[in-house]
């Protein structure tokens, strides 16, 4: 039986997710398309917004619009499905060396944002190892991504609008305005994938770097709850006692499997950061999509603007996607136009 839709939606880690969500806030009709695999990239990473990163400690970028847009969203769609989909928290860094101390101060001096974010550290918690001080950066959001994609996708079941499946690129015939999909036609197609794009015939060529992650799961029982602790590695509060810890970032590799070494790597560095036993559930990889300016990459296809792309969120995925979700949504009803930084056309 033939069906049709405005839109097909080809991915549901987090990006394909909130597209989808802004897509039904909108009124618009769409169908989903994915395999529902556990490996996604966005299952396996820790869903933390975090306003300060990296070693230079740099204020993530648009943290001020981004992070206040995601808090509502996540709330949004946690009351229609009836879900606690995020937790405001706090990451307590601690010094790793005595270079991110002297790093610290020199940034504390030159950067007058850091009082919107940085505080002297909130907890004594003796089961890090402080030896060096640290700092806390608050306000933070921790996402549990697992439950959104999961309640998510029962909804869009149940409103029979979500087709598990992988999708068949060869299958997708281009029409002179709209597309066709095997028995669906629809006025667009918008590409969620992920690193899945290494398949996709029109935006393979894009700029995109592969960044293979791994990261462990651990019970951990006497540390604080509900507090984000970073010294090397991530602690992430995953509830009843559980824990990410992640995550590593490979830029060569031959598979999308978790490895021994990077076990060995994450457990050495939780070592060092922890003074209590623990105890490894579960060891988990994935690849996600990077490129180079870190910024998404956002828009139709040069050629037949029936194809759209949403990707290139990297490891910024819970803070960027309802952002431009709703941005891309926007667009797409004729009321906007996408942040020139994102454009897909200026990537090219």
């Amino acid at each position: 039986m033939n069906q049709s839709t405005q839109y097909i939606i080809v991915g549901q880690g987090i990006g394909g997710t909130m597209v989808s969500y802004f897509l039904h806030k909108a009124g618009l009709d769409f169908i989903v398309i994915d395999p529902a695999l556990p490996s996604n990239a966005s299952r396996v990473a820790g869903g933390i917004i975090n306003p300060v990163t990296g070693k230079k400690l740099a204020k993530s970028w648009r943290i001020d619009e981004l992070q206040p847009f995601a808090l509502k969203s996540y709330q949004e769609i946690g009351g229609l499905l009836g879900k606690e989909l995020v937790l405001q928290t706090r990451v307590h860094r601690y010094h790793s060396n005595p270079e991110d101390a002297t790093k610290f101060e020199e940034q504390a001096e030159t950067q007058d944002w850091f009082d919107d974010y940085i505080l002297p550290l909130q907890v004594n918690e003796p089961a890090i190892n402080n030896t060096l001080g640290g700092f806390t950066i608050s306000p933070a959001l921790k996402i549990y991504g697992a439950d959104l994609m999961d309640g998510w996708r029962d909804f869009l079941k149940q409103k029979g609008c979500f087709i598990q499946d992988s999708f068949e690129h060869t299958q997708l015939e281009v029409l002179p305005n709209s597309i066709r999909y095997k028995d669906i036609e629809a006025h667009k197609v918008i590409f969620c994938e992920g690193w899945g794009v290494q398949h996709n015939p029109w935006f393979k060529d894009l700029p995109f770097n592969a960044a293979k992650g791994e990261a462990l799961v651990v019970k951990i029982e006497g540390l604080q709850p509900d507090e984000v602790y970073l010294k090397g590695v991530f602690l992430v509060p995953l509830g009843n006692g559980l824990y990410y810890i992640g995550s590593t970032n490979e830029w060569v590799f031959t598979d999308d499997y978790p490895s021994d070494h990077k076990r060995e790597e994450l457990e050495r560095k939780l070592q060092k950061a922890l003074n209590l036993p623990y105890k490894v559930l579960k060891h988990i990889a994935a690849v996600r999509p990077a490129v180079k300016n870190r910024r998404p990459l956002i828009g139709p296809h040069p050629q037949h603007s029936q194809l759209w792309l949403f990707n290139g969120l990297g490891t910024k995925g819970y803070s960027l996607s309802p952002f431009f979700a709703n941005q891309l949504v926007t667009v797409l009803q004729g009321k906007g136009g996408l942040d020139v930084e994102v454009l897909l056309s200026e990537s090219r």
